[in-house]
């Protein structure tokens, strides 16, 4: 039987903004807003073939992301080696323009605030 690991993970500082971010994880840092994508519904028991590639949350598609080897860097989306953004480029991105959006709504009570580690999740 093979078992799998369900992870969490939350964006510190501004590295989203410096950089471009990639890959799936990556990506899910870009902005605040949120990206969701296809997931599957894992049943209680019995053998499962993954067929959700994150249609929706990503940029292109899964064969986008497929490297030569275990190391490699190349793919369509990489941003490896890359120049970091100015920030006059930083600022005037959408996901910045959203991101100000959202967090003023937010200081206004519009919406809920964004959940952190200290609400115990």
């Amino acid at each position: 039987m093979e078992e799998w690991l369900d992870v969490g993970v939350n964006g510190k500082g501004d590295a989203a903004a410096r950089s471009q971010p990639h890959g799936i994880v990556g990506q899910s840092f870009a902005s605040s807003a949120v990206r969701n994508g296809k997931v599957d519904v894992y049943p209680d028991s019995g053998e499962f073939t993954t067929s959700a590639m994150a249609e929706g949350a990503i940029d292109g598609s899964a064969s986008d992301y497929e490297v030569a080897s275990m190391f490699a860097t190349d793919f369509a989306f990489s941003r490896f080696n890359a120049a970091e953004r100015s920030r006059t480029v930083a600022s005037s991105s959408t996901a910045s323009k959203i991101n100000k959006i959202i967090d003023s709504m937010r200081k206004r009570g519009s919406i809920a605030r964004k959940a952190t580690a200290s609400d115990g999740r």
